[in-house]
């Protein structure tokens, strides 16, 4: 079975785009977790309502608002199915994709190497978003997926959930923001991915969403962000993702001035050397945020 689980705030309005993709869903062989994080609005009489005639499992949790990152660690902990795929309250479903899902599961069978499979994800219009590759699947980790293989944008993850449960977020109190790319390249320093360059995923770029004031938001959470930039910076990567991500981890770093980090940052001559140039960013937020 497939856990699709939706982390949510304040998307009443909007979830029932979801929902539909998921009811019309060739297969049905899925959970839906929604881990609501401290809505006011009435999503969870939506959610009861859908319940009596779902098709499907349906299981609703809420908490006190903490931030997508804790969302999901409690999703992990409460999915019952083998496989965890994260589909956000805004997007929606392609009708064949929990079947394209359960068919790429079992090429990949049992190999205790491969972490999940990776498919692709698609603007309203039907665009890969990241634009198209050259390549119809391949095995391979996310550092290959991302730096040598210039694969972009944003895809559609689904892990094993038993890895899942290996790697969850860092609680940092008063932080309600943990970048994703934590999770995939930590779970990259272990295990591969099947990618299927299949689009199953349809993805809406809200206003209110996060993606629309990353920046803003990294900055308010500044000791998950320099972990996140401390795991993308280690190991085996290309130069040029080294250096860009040197940079972004001292930027971020000085916004956490003077606060006890749980991580230690690479030593290496290169990431050292980034410093001045990330200070320099980080001088420009100060004045920028001042204006």
């Amino acid at each position: 079975m497939i856990t699709v689980f939706t982390p949510t705030f304040n998307r009443a309005y909007i979830i029932g785009k979801l929902y539909s993709s998921l009811y019309n869903q060739t297969s049905n062989n899925f959970e839906w977790i929604i881990v609501d994080d401290g809505s006011s609005d009435n999503t969870r009489e939506k959610i009861t309502d859908w319940e009596a005639n779902s098709p499907f499992p349906i299981r609703y949790f809420w908490q006190p608002n903490g931030g997508k990152h804790r969302a999901i660690n409690r999703g992990v902990r409460e999915a019952k199915g083998e496989v965890f795929f994260i589909v956000d309250s805004d997007d929606c479903l392609v009708p064949n994709a929990i079947e394209e899902i359960e068919t790429h599961y079992r090429v990949v069978g049992d190999d205790a190497s491969i972490a999940g499979v990776i498919f692709t994800k698609l603007f309203p219009d039907g665009k890969r978003i990241g634009g198209d590759v050259n390549f119809e699947s391949l095995l391979s980790t996310v550092t290959n997926f991302r730096c040598n293989l210039g694969v972009k944008g944003d895809l559609a993850e689904t892990v094993r959930t038993s890895i899942m449960r290996q790697f969850p977020f860092p609680d940092i109190p008063q932080e309600k923001f943990f970048p994703e790319a934590f999770l995939w390249y930590s779970i990259d320093k272990d295990y591969r991915f099947l990618f299927v360059n299949k689009g199953i995923y349809v993805a809406e770029y809200l206003p209110d969403g996060l993606t629309s004031s990353i920046k803003k938001i990294l900055r308010e959470s500044p000791i998950a962000s320099t972990m996140a930039y401390a795991v993308m910076v280690k190991g085996d990567k290309p130069f040029s993702f080294k250096l860009k991500n040197s940079i972004s981890y001292w930027r971020y770093f000085m916004h956490s001035w003077g606060k006890r980090h749980p991580q230690r940052f690479s030593n290496s001559l290169l990431s050292i050397s980034m410093f001045p140039l990330g200070f320099l960013l980080y001088l420009k937020d100060v004045i920028l945020n001042k204006k």
